[in-house]
Order: structure tokens, then sequence, then C-alpha cells
């Protein structure tokens, strides 16, 4: 099984049209794994974006998509996926330079992941 990880990017997006590119790692509290998490993000114009996440998964590659939007200010994301039948919600906070979140799954995995801008 695989454990998802959403997360967003920066509020510089709102401005670009070009794609972002953020890697760091997540860690999975429930089953005390964690990997590295790379994602690519896109604006699509009306406040949303999109984005492709991929990494591993006790060793494993995983790769997947997922449309977030901003709440607020701005700098608190969220969203929610469907992932190998599993329901996952996230909430985040982002900086030009850091996105950092947590996440929570239908299976009670639970953990937080963290992303550095290239």
């Amino acid at each position: 099984m695989r454990t998802v990880f959403t997360t967003t990017c920066s509020l510089v997006l709102l401005a670009a049209a070009s794609a972002d590119e953020w890697r760091g790692t997540w860690t999975n509290k429930r089953t005390r794994s964690s990997g590295t998490l790379h994602c690519v993000t896109r604006p699509d114009g009306h406040g949303k974006w999109k984005a492709t996440f991929s990494g591993t998964f006790e060793g494993r590659p995983f790769k997947y998509r997922v449309t977030f939007r901003s709440a607020g200010s701005g700098d608190v994301v969220s969203g929610a996926a469907v992932i190998s039948n599993r329901k996952y919600k996230w909430e985040g906070t982002l900086s030009p330079e850091k996105l950092t979140g947590r996440y929570k799954a239908d299976n009670g995995y639970f953990g937080d992941f963290t992303l550095r801008k290239e």
C-alpha cells in the first residue's frame, strides 16, 4: 500500500504561470516510516494549483496528481485526495521557499512533510 503526502507551493505561483519544483521528506507516524518527496506545481489560473508528487514508500516508488487551493490569506493551504482507495485530508503552510504540512488518512495513517523550493 502506498502512503500519500500532498502539499502546495509558494505564493509566488499566484503571479507565475511556470512550474515550480519542491524537494524534501515525509514521515508516516503510524508506520514509523519516512522517505523522499518531490513535487512539481503549476497554477491553473483560477486560484488553484495542479501538482504531481513522487517519492518512495518502503522502498517502492509512488507518483500521483492532485489539485489544491489556498485558504484565507493564502499562506494556509489544504486539500483532499484519494490514493490507493484511501481518503486523505491535509493542511499546510507555505512561504516563498518552504512548504510544510500535516495529513491524515481514513486508514489511520498520519504524518507530516517538509519541502523546500529548488
